[in-house]
């Protein structure tokens, strides 16, 4: 059984709740936030969005290291009133589900209009990010947590150039594919290794 198949066992998704996971921005666009000091997640991020981008998609991710520069920059989408992030894909250790409680708090009290996010978990550690989303879950049943493996930035990076590397593993994840999917209305594949 496949580290995607426990975590679906011991943490299935709640219920969907009306308001939460939906598009912030205009139809058709997608505002991304990804926090994690890996800077090759940063790159594979601003990669995707720039082929989305000239694909004629409304797309901007933004990517931040930390916490406290995750905060700020809160604060400053309140001050100059500007799109907020539609999903969060945060790390894990000191950017994770604690964080999270802190961005869903951010939101009741600054936005209370706006839905809540959507939050996932990108960990080059698997294991770390799947028990993250499992928090998640537990401490906020609003949010559909989920994990996304360190592959499939990369796998995505490159189907969407069209060069697929022969011995490329398929990610065991597909949440940053799903979020694209849904806000954008693409139809990435998902089943590519995935159960």
């Amino acid at each position: 059984m496949n580290l995607r198949n426990i975590f679906k066992f011991f943490s299935p998704k709640p219920n969907p709740v009306e308001g939460v996971g939906e598009p912030i921005a205009g139809a058709g666009d997608v505002n991304i936030l990804i926090c994690n000091d890996f800077y090759k997640f940063h790159d594979e991020g601003k990669t995707i969005g720039r082929h989305l981008h000239a694909m004629g998609h409304k797309i901007d991710i933004t990517c931040l290291d930390d916490e406290r520069d995750l905060l700020k920059y809160l604060e400053k989408v309140k001050a100059n009133r500007k799109p907020l992030p539609s999903a969060f894909f945060l790390d894990v250790m000191g950017v994770g589900q604690k964080t999270a409680l802190k961005v869903i708090e951010w939101f009741e009290e600054n936005r209370p209009e706006t839905p809540l996010p959507d939050i996932h978990f990108l960990s080059q550690d698997k294991s770390m990010a799947i028990n993250e989303a499992m928090r998640m879950r537990e401490s906020d049943s609003r949010i559909m947590a989920d994990f996304v493996d360190k592959d499939e930035l990369n796998w995505l990076e490159e189907h969407l150039s069209g060069f697929m590397h022969p011995h490329r593993s398929p990610p065991d994840s597909k949440a940053f594919r799903e979020v694209l999917n849904a806000r954008l209305g693409l139809s990435l594949p998902l089943d590519c290794g995935v159960s």
